[in-house]
């Protein structure tokens, strides 16, 4: 398996092929050095384009699914920028929570 940030570096290239001007943050318990080594990687990206949930799913699962060809087992949430930037102002919404301990890759 490759190291950590192999694996970190290929999560964003993943994820910037479907989604070329996105943001991808890592967060959760990889973010905050508590995995276990059996863990997923929860991954937020962050995108400039206004997609509907049904434009988001098959670009969810293809992210995963190419991770995990690689061994790679993840947790994918794609939001727009304005999305975030309404969310992360409402109290206990879980994007306010991730960006709390979020890593940008």
């Amino acid at each position: 398996m490759e190291t950590n940030r192999e694996i970190l570096e290929l999560i964003k290239a993943t994820a910037s092929k479907y989604l070329p001007d996105a943001e991808v943050l890592l967060f959760g318990s990889r973010a905050r050095r508590e995995a276990a080594s059996d863990s997923d990687f929860d991954v937020l990206v962050v995108t400039s384009l206004n997609l509907s949930p049904k434009q988001k799913l098959p670009l969810k699962t293809i992210i995963r699914k190419d991770l995990l060809k690689e061994g790679i087992r993840s947790d994918i949430l794609i939001q727009s920028k304005k999305e975030v930037k309404i969310k992360r102002k409402l109290p206990g919404h879980i994007i306010k929570n991730i960006l709390n301990d979020a890593i940008l890759l």
